[in-house]
């Protein structure tokens, strides 16, 4: 097989309510769709992708049921349906049966042909606790209801929003900034927040958000602005609350961030962040009994969960005149955290005490006791949010893990063999497609500005050609402009629509792939999976050509995998090492697909709509995206021509940002 993806060609030098319970009932829960109501929703939808389960099943499910029991599983959150997508998976221990299910947009997972009998009942979604319960189905009525509440997890990253009150166009554009927040893509939240903003003026969720990105920013006038505004209309927001108290602190206005962090600590006495910062802000106003106090509490409440309120105790005790305990508390801080990242913070404050009682004893034997501060680098590593990127490009791929419903099970063989399945099948049944691309590529200072910004249009076309004995090449032309010359910053993109088929058949054995968990994408149930290279496996995915030479890269990355469809709804790639030879020293692939129907065929192929790179080369660092549309099929027994569709090029001279 030859190599699939070349992704540049170089050629220039350049919440259970119910205690975790499931409870039983002879009809649904008020406000939740009966079995009716169920059906006459379904008929509604067309026959593809309606939601988020095949709808012909499910409405197979409540009127043919064949001679088995409907199992009808409905997932909320106290009074209201779920707002995400849960997996339901049925374990019959005695027939040593397990079969799952995503809910549907009406938060309800169906299971038909049920025999009789006792079933564990385990409901997965990120952002809550996974429920696990007994249900027993009997010969009671056909169809049977089991209604789920889940918990939040109080561990899960609070910059969702969960506001169901806002306008559903204004809660789409709040999420789809919320998303590009994580990602570190500041512009693009931006806009979706002004979007938002402007259908909803009020929402105390879209100002928070604003703060965050002013935050981020360093724009720390405006942010301590749109934070305050979010305290204030909704006063129990421990993220407004916590980030505003950060801002005061960096902006050394140290008695107002003092006052919000007592707020916090009084709503919420077990949050050990707010306890934690106050104790610094304590020791900045000379407040020395205040902030041992509150040190100590950030260290009861904290469990662990992070190092540096050992550290704010070791300074508070300092700060008291208690040097034998802040030392004692200090060299077993680095007996039992060795590694940690605060290792260095602690030897340089121990140091500190220690050059002080050797240098300042008085003749009474005690001695002085100048002020002893953290530097606020450290001091807000505890509370930094964990979706923080580098200025330039997104996180590693290994660096911060999406987050996972806890205790999901994950089938991994059936998805990775279903994923594979929808690989093959674009491979099978399509012999070209193509579409209108547009490239816009960025060359980036090290704050992530444009320095030079430039576009490009072209007719886009994708062909899959079957080699024997087996294997497969994808072939890749841009119509008007095939001369590398026509690409920004002469570096030639190709291969998106390969990097999906690392799970095909012929290709995934050349991957280690496992299953992460239960993740979301846009409150989508999706499974995640992780595939890196194999070194003891040809790499024949991804390389690099500069002038005639080529070099290999492998690869690792995540795939978002929809837990109803198996199809692969995102991938994130990167290098496993950089390519020091050629100067290439990161590489980072985000892509995103989304269905395009075909009318005249009746088909949906799940193809790339937009893509983003980010990569440093040569000693620069640029970001190129890649959007898609007016896609037109060529299928492999179609004897139909198409005439290929045409664009106006655009001017290749670089345009200053």
């Amino acid at each position: 097989m030859n190599r699939l993806l070349g992704l540049f060609a170089v050629v220039s030098s350049s919440c259970l309510l119910l205690s975790n319970t499931l409870v039983a009932q002879q009809g649904p829960p008020p406000g939740i769709p009966n079995a009716q109501q169920l059906r006459d929703q379904y008929q509604k939808c067309p026959t593809i992708d309606c939601g988020s389960l095949d709808m012909t099943h499910d409405v197979n499910v409540i009127q043919n049921a064949g001679s088995g029991y409907v199992l009808l599983v409905t997932v909320h959150n106290g009074n209201r349906l779920l707002d995400r997508q849960a997996v339901v998976q049925l374990d019959n221990s005695a027939l040593k049966s397990v079969v799952w299910q995503p809910t549907n947009d009406g938060a309800i997972a169906g299971f038909d042909m049920l025999p009789i009998g006792k079933y564990d009942i385990e409901v997965s979604a990120v952002g809550y606790l996974s429920a696990h319960t007994e249900f027993t189905i009997a010969a009671a009525a056909k169809v049977q209801h089991v209604d789920v509440s889940l918990k939040p997890d109080p561990e899960a990253i609070k910059l969702d929003s969960e506001s169901v009150s806002l306008p559903p166009k204004a809660r789409k554009e709040m999420l789809r900034a919320t998303e590009n927040l994580k990602s570190g893509k500041l512009k693009e939240a931006e806009k979706h927040l002004w979007a938002a903003q402007a259908l909803s003026p009020n929402s105390p969720d879209i100002s928070f958000l604003f703060g965050y990105l002013f935050f981020e920013k360093k724009d720390f006038q405006k942010a301590e602005d749109c934070l305050t505004a979010a305290a204030n209309a909704d006063s129990q927001d421990m993220r407004a609350l916590i980030l505003l108290a950060r801002v005061r602190m960096l902006r050394q206005d140290y008695p107002r961030a003092g006052e919000i962090l007592e707020r916090a600590a009084a709503l919420h006495p077990s949050n050990w962040m707010s306890h934690n910062l106050l104790g610094q802000v304590y020791i900045q106003q000379h407040e020395y009994e205040k902030a041992l106090t509150q040190a100590q509490l950030a260290v009861d409440t904290s469990n662990g969960a992070s190092d540096v309120p050992r550290l704010v105790l070791a300074e508070a005790l300092a700060n008291t005149g208690k040097y034998n305990q802040a030392t004692e508390n200090l060299r077993s801080f680095l007996r039992s955290s060795a590694d940690s990242p605060y290792a260095s913070v602690a030897r340089d404050l121990l140091s500190q005490i220690e050059e002080i009682t050797s240098a300042s004893a008085g003749a009474d034997g005690t001695a002085a006791r100048p002020v002893l501060a953290i530097s606020n680098g450290t001091l807000f590593a505890a509370t930094e949010p964990e979706f923080s990127v580098k200025s330039w490009e997104p996180p590693g791929i290994d660096e911060v893990k999406p987050s996972v419903a806890p205790g999901a099970t994950c089938p991994a063989e059936q998805v990775i063999a279903n994923a594979g399945k929808r690989a093959k099948e674009l491979v099978d049944d399509v012999s070209r497609f193509s579409a209108i691309e547009d490239i816009v590529n960025e060359d980036l200072d090290n704050l992530g500005n444009p320095v030079t910004k430039e576009s490009r249009k072209f007719n886009y076309t994708v062909t899959f050609t079957e080699t024997q004995p087996t294997g497969f090449v994808i072939n890749e032309d841009r119509v008007i402009q095939t001369r590398i010359d026509d690409f920004p910053g002469h570096i030639a993109t190709f291969g998106l629509p390969a990097l999906a088929l690392i799970f095909h058949p012929e290709m995934r054995d050349d991957f280690e792939i496992t299953c992460e968990g239960l993740g979301e994408w846009h409150g989508q149930a999706t499974w995640l999976l992780h595939f890196r290279q194999r070194p003891d496996r040809p790499n024949r995915m991804h390389e690099y050509q500069v002038g005639t030479q080529l070099y290999s890269a492998s690869l690792k990355g995540r795939a978002w995998v929809s837990a109803d469809s198996f199809r692969i709804v995102r991938m994130d790639s990167e290098l496993v090492a950089p390519l020091r030879e050629i100067k290439l020293f990161r590489e980072r692939y985000s892509v995103d697909y989304a269905p395009v129907y075909f009318k005249k065929r009746q088909v949906q192929l799940w193809l790339p709509k937009t893509a983003e790179l980010y990569f440093d080369f040569q000693s620069h660092h640029y970001l190129r995206r890649h959007t898609f549309e007016d896609f037109l099929l060529f299928s492999v027994d179609s004897d139909e021509k198409r005439k290929e569709p045409t664009v106006k090029v655009d001017s290749p001279a670089p345009n200053p940002s």
